[in-house]
């Protein structure tokens, strides 16, 4: 038996899943097949969040203590620090895009959602609602659940920029399409 906590991730081909401690500033590295721990990455701060590239070479850490991405590199477990713009708290929640060309990135302490291209070069910050958590791709917009005002604020991807929002209800916090 293997105990995790925090978001999940599987790689691509179904052999590895990660897994952030919140609290242990780490990732647990598990070998699905044989459902064991192969090991720890130890990261700089505890963790809100993660995600995977599309290759999964690539582990995105969201950094619990300060608005920071913490790029893990899967074979080396080699760690670069890409500091948030426009982030003046750390953030929370990472998703990828359905086609990998785009992650989005949301902070509950700041209420902020950055766009981010695959290489990290390009971010652009928008402020949304109060406690901004999951979000939502739908074609060319991404859809932010703002927990604190109960909100969901639509993004005009292409524009980047801010194009609406809607009351859901207070407390709204995750989204999904079926």
């Amino acid at each position: 038996h293997v105990g995790v906590t925090g978001t999940q991730l599987l790689l691509p081909d179904g052999e590895r899943l990660y897994t952030e401690n919140e609290e242990d500033a780490s990732i647990s590295v598990i070998d699905l097949p044989r459902r064991k721990l192969l090991g720890k990455i130890a990261t700089p701060h505890p963790l809100a969040g993660i995600a995977i590239s599309v290759d999964g070479r690539t582990i995105v850490a969201v950094d619990d203590a300060e608005p920071n991405l913490f790029l893990i590199d899967a074979t080396t477990e080699n760690i670069r620090t890409v500091p948030l713009q426009g982030f003046p708290k750390a953030a929370q929640i990472a998703r990828y895009r359905d086609d990998f060309s785009l992650l989005a990135v949301s902070a509950v302490s700041c209420g902020v959602v950055s766009l981010i291209d695959p290489a990290f070069g390009e971010q652009t910050p928008i402020e949304v609602g109060s406690q901004p958590m999951d979000m939502a791709f739908r074609g060319d917009e991404l859809l932010v659940a703002c927990q604190g005002d109960g909100s969901v604020h639509v993004i005009d991807i292409p524009a980047r920029k801010w194009k609406r929002s809607f009351q859901a209800g207070t407390g709204c916090e995750s989204l999904g399409f079926f």
